[in-house]
This record gives C-alpha cells, sequence and structure tokens, in this order.
C-alpha cells in the first residue's frame, strides 16, 4: 500500500512538473517566429487587443498563438483599448517580455530627419511621414501655433522656428506634443554659448540668421562657397545695399522650378523680392541646413559685394568688389546659358 501511494505521489510529482514547466515555457520560453524578427508591430490609437492579436496572426509573428493569448489575458493586456505605439519585436522575446512591453507602452522611437521645406505644407508632409499623424493635423497645429503663441511666432517666420536635424521620436506623439518639442530643440540649439556669442557679434537675432541662412542655402550647393556667400550679404546688409537675391525672386514667383531669373521677374511686388525691398525678407524661403546656419553665423570675411554662377553645372561662382567686375562675370554667364538654350 504505501509503495503504491509512493508510485502515485511520485507520477503526481512529475505531472506537477511537467505542468509547471509548461507554463514557465509559455511564460518565459521563446515566442518570436525567428523568421519574421525583427518585427515591428504598429499599433494605432485607439485599437483593441483583438486587433493587435489579428495583425500578429496574420503576419506569422508569434511561434505559437494561443499561449499569448493565454500570458496576455493572465497579464491583463486582454482589454477593449490598449496603448498605443511603435514596437520592435525582437528574436528570443518570450510571451511576458512581449505582454510586458505593450501592456507599458515601452515603445522603440523613430528617426524623424526633416529638411529643405520651403513651404508649411511641405514640412507638414516630411514630419507626418514618418509618424502615425495626418499631415493636415500638423498643418493645422502650425496655423494654430502662429496665430495663438506668445513666443514671437508668426505665419511668416515659423519655419525658422525648427532646426533641420535628426531626433528621436515616439511614433505616435500628438500634433501639440510634437511642436512643442522642436521649439525646445530650437530654442536648446540657440542657447549654445557659441552661437550666443555670434548672434551678438552680427546683431541679429535666430530668426534673421535663419532667414539669411535660407537664401545662401539656395544659392549654392557647395558647402565650401557658403561662408563666402553669407559674407557678401552680410557686407551688403550692412552697407544698406539690396540683397538682389535671385532666390528670393523664385520664391516670390511661386514657381520653385523657375531656372532662369528675368527682368520681368525681377518686378514682383512681393515682400520676399529682395531686388525691390531693402533688408530681408519677413521670413525664410526654405529650410536651411546646419551648414547654411553655420555659414551665416561664421561668415567668411572679405570685401565682396557681389557674386554671380559660373559657366557650367558645377555649381560654383565668380565674386567681385564691385559693379564693373560683376558685369563682366554676369555677361559671361548669360552667354554661357544662351549658348545651353537654358531658359
Amino acid at each position: 500500500m504505501i509503495k503504491k501511494l509512493f508510485i502515485a505521489a511520485a507520477v503526481i510529482s512529475v505531472i506537477a512538473l511537467a505542468g509547471g514547466y509548461v507554463f514557465y515555457r509559455q511564460i518565459f520560453g521563446p515566442n518570436i517566429n525567428s523568421e519574421k524578427a525583427p518585427y515591428t508591430l504598429y499599433i494605432h490609437p485607439g485599437s483593441s487587443f483583438e486587433e493587435v492579436f489579428a495583425t500578429l496572426q496574420r503576419d506569422s509573428v508569434l511561434r505559437n498563438n494561443t499561449s499569448f493569448r493565454f500570458i496576455a489575458k493572465w497579464m491583463h493586456y486582454e482589454r477593449p483599448q490598449v496603448p498605443s505605439g511603435r514596437y520592435l519585436l525582437k528574436a528570443g522575446l518570450s510571451n511576458y517580455e512581449i505582454v510586458s512591453k505593450l501592456r507599458i507602452a515601452n515603445q522603440d522611437p523613430i528617426r524623424l530627419t526633416f529638411r529643405s521645406a520651403r513651404t508649411l505644407q511641405e514640412l507638414s508632409g516630411q514630419l507626418a511621414k514618418p509618424l502615425a499623424l495626418d499631415s493636415i493635423e500638423i498643418l493645422s497645429e502650425l496655423h494654430r501655433f502662429a496665430t495663438d503663441s506668445t513666443d514671437e511666432i508668426t505665419k511668416e517666420n515659423i519655419l525658422s522656428y525648427f532646426i533641420p536635424n535628426t531626433y528621436l521620436m515616439y511614433w505616435d506623439i500628438p500634433a501639440d506634443k510634437l511642436l512643442q518639442r522642436l521649439l525646445k530643440e530650437h530654442r536648446k540649439y540657440w542657447s549654445d554659448a557659441k552661437r550666443k556669442a555670434a548672434l551678438a557679434k552680427l546683431k541679429m537675432t535666430p530668426a534673421e540668421v535663419y532667414t539669411l541662412a535660407s537664401i545662401v542655402e539656395k544659392e549654392s550647393n557647395l558647402a565650401s562657397e557658403r561662408p563666402v556667400i553669407a559674407g557678401v550679404y552680410l557686407n551688403r546688409l550692412r552697407r544698406g545695399i539690396k540683397l538682389q537675391a535671385d532666390p528670393t525672386v523664385v520664391f516670390a514667383s511661386g514657381n520653385f522650378e523657375l531656372r532662369r531669373v528675368l527682368n520681368k521677374h525681377l518686378k514682383i511686388e512681393s515682400p520676399y523680392n529682395t531686388y525691390l525691398h531693402e533688408g530681408l525678407p519677413p521670413g525664410p524661403i526654405c529650410m536651411p541646413s546646419l551648414k547654411s546656419i553655420e555659414a551665416v553665423l561664421y561668415p567668411e570675411e572679405h570685401n565682396y559685394l557681389f557674386f554671380c554662377a559660373k559657366p557650367g553645372y558645377t555649381g560654383a561662382h565668380n565674386f567681385a568688389t564691385n559693379l564693373r567686375g560683376h558685369s563682366h562675370n554676369a555677361r559671361i554667364y548669360r552667354q554661357w546659358l544662351n549658348s545651353q538654350k537654358i531658359k
């Protein structure tokens, strides 16, 4: 009798151990299909557990769907609405690790990069592309910021509050939080002691530097020339000479594909036309690169007042200290344009 009880107890212990091992494996055993790893799971705001589970099933992400559902229920993740976000599911993750990550919204950030936008519409499109946001939402928030902000933001200069760079950001960030974050980065950029000293030396505001940098950006593709071009424009500003920058005329025309600025374009009435109006335009004509901003902050010091593109497709320029030299350079360039039949 004792022997039978001992055997029964042993069998029960083995069964219990086996059951415990199975349960342990369901919780802590790897449950990501290695052929699908790493897998990026996007959970849109308002999604339910059933929608998340259906996505994982559809894409064959899990090795065992049943165990995942069991652990999700056990860990109280099986809800009508679950946290949104972007989650990277790597090989080797267990049900416990997956559910823990999703339940507390332990997101994996995206890299948000934006540059070269000419308008708020273009900027909105660039910002929306990697995010859960719609470009219309962002554009609406940009207009609200320009209207309601007490931070001296206007519809003309709002573009200057966005420093082109790459930022780590959560995929499902709301539009207002996105702009607050980018405005914080703007303040951080301009609070740098070296940049503040450069601003003081130039006697310019960050918005003015940004606006001039946007013109420099469109004048040359050669980063090495930009400090020289910035120096030309700063010389003209100091002497009260109109900038007469062709990129501002292109912007004023609204035809961003315009390849050759003619006399008729110089007469376009717009506050952005620096052939008609002295000083800087009311805001940037594009989003300049960091190199162009730095070219204005730390320009090359010289006596040039004019520059003209060199013949050819290198993007290089000839510089001149007086109108006679500039007229000579401009005549050579016009002859080349005519020879290339560029209108």
